[in-house]
């Protein structure tokens, strides 16, 4: 499609797959439209030098939103959108873009945006191969309430003269080669930027971009994380990414009866909504209440802190002032110490096996926990590690890709980038 000098155009509900675009615009090419909206596409497998899925220059008033971008590959900028010299106010807001590929902007790559009028909002770009988000002579630029993840590239990376003044804020970046690059420091910790595992449904980074799943677990660290004054459709802090905000579309995936604006916090799993029994220490919040899923009695230690979970009178800073048969400071003896609660001062002797698992405490890694001992077989997902090699449940090698059901694929990223060629569109490519 090539739409060029028009007063007016819209796009509703338009799919646009596996086009061939030459230079540019291989889903479509969209240039000096006066008015022009673009909602509810679908761009997937297309291809162009630059603007795979999208290339829009001069667009004018409107917007591009509720789309999804899968698997386009530019070789040279803008896999799923190129935009560049914008015309007037034309916002770009709840995208999903999933394993798109260029070398730069593998997502979306912005070029000449001088006075914010290319906003990039509540959007995710996940499992990329190339940077996520490119940002090229936009000292405007304003990239907000956005998830970057597992992509091979950098997060979120600008050039110097975007770099200086842009707004890159309420932002999550994780997983990726560099969580913020190009003439970006690491903006984690700043403007409300975090950098924690969004944990969708389902990313798997294997060509085929159609059974990625970008919906946040309940667990998810893009819940409630936006700017505090914006709030969700359920009357919550607002998430970041497509669900996010007050202008996010309302939906119930997974066909429980509950939707996103009834506070359902995890819409790819139907046994988890408001009002159902919280099933404890399987990583889901299944009543969406929030709260720590590895404390089931609330005192505010989780296991494996807490040596009795289901007794909140039990835990590290309680007082084990009697012998009753119960440890209730969790120290791993019965009775008092130094009167205080575990310490270092009731360590017990090295030589001592505390936990009975057949290991002193001079090669036990936690002699006060059965579970952890040198030897033993890695348990996925009780936060304890087990075989005592200094890594736990999805971090240890025998957990990977088994962990939990959204478990992601990780793949190595390739060599360096090479070198990206800038002119009135701009850019350079690469295949994972």
């Amino acid at each position: 499609m090539f739409l060029s000098n028009l007063a007016s155009a819209v796009l509703d509900g338009v799919e646009l797959s596996r086009n061939a675009g030459g230079v540019a615009g291989g889903g479509a090419r969209l240039a000096d439209l006066a008015t022009m909206s673009a909602i509810d596409l679908l761009v997937q497998g297309n291809t162009a030098d630059q603007g795979a899925g999208l290339h829009l220059s001069g667009m004018g008033v409107g917007e591009t939103a509720y789309s999804r971008f899968l698997g386009n590959i530019a070789t040279n900028a803008g896999g799923g959108i190129l935009a560049q010299n914008p015309g007037a106010q034309h916002p770009m807001h709840h995208l999903q873009f999933a394993e798109n590929q260029a070398t730069e902007g593998a997502g979306l790559y912005l070029f000449n945006d001088t006075s914010t009028q290319h906003p990039i909002t509540f959007s995710d770009f996940v499992a990329n191969d190339g940077p996520a988000v490119s940002l090229r002579q936009s000292p405007g630029a304003l990239v907000s309430h956005t998830s970057a993840a597992h992509n091979s590239g950098d997060g979120f990376e600008a050039d110097t003269a975007s770099a200086a003044t842009a707004r890159i804020e309420w932002n999550c970046s994780w997983d990726n080669a560099t969580e913020f690059g190009g003439a970006l420091s690491s903006l984690v910790g700043t403007d409300g930027n975090i950098s924690a595992d969004p944990d969708y449904a389902t990313v798997n980074r294997d060509g085929d971009p159609t059974n990625d799943r970008l919906i946040p677990g309940s667990r998810s660290g893009l819940r409630d994380m936006g700017d505090t004054s914006l709030s969700d459709l359920d009357g919550t802090r607002a998430d970041l990414g497509h669900l996010g905000g007050p202008d996010a579309r309302d939906q119930d995936q997974d066909g429980d009866g509950s939707a996103i604006s009834d506070g359902d916090c995890d819409d790819a799993e139907p046994t988890t909504l408001p009002g159902a029994a919280e099933v404890w220490y399987d990583g889901e919040d299944s009543d969406c209440l929030g709260g720590d899923d590895f404390d089931a009695d609330l005192d505010g230690y989780p296991i494996p802190d807490d040596c009795d979970d289901q007794d909140a009178a039990v835990n590290p800073a309680a007082i084990d002032d009697t012998t009753d048969g119960v440890d209730q400071d969790c120290d791993g003896k019965d009775g008092p110490e130094d009167g205080t609660g575990s310490s270092t001062s009731d360590a017990s002797p090295d030589g001592q096996d505390l936990d009975g698992d057949g290991f002193t405490e001079a090669d036990d890694c936690d002699d006060a926990d059965s579970r952890a001992y040198p030897g033993n077989t890695e348990t996925c997902g009780d936060r304890v590690d087990n075989d005592c090699d200094g890594y736990i449940d999805d971090f240890d090698s025998e957990c990977v890709g088994k962990a939990s059901a959204r478990a992601c694929s990780a793949l190595a990223a390739s060599g360096a980038l090479p070198g990206a060629a800038l002119a009135l569109l701009v850019v350079a490519a690469r295949r994972r």
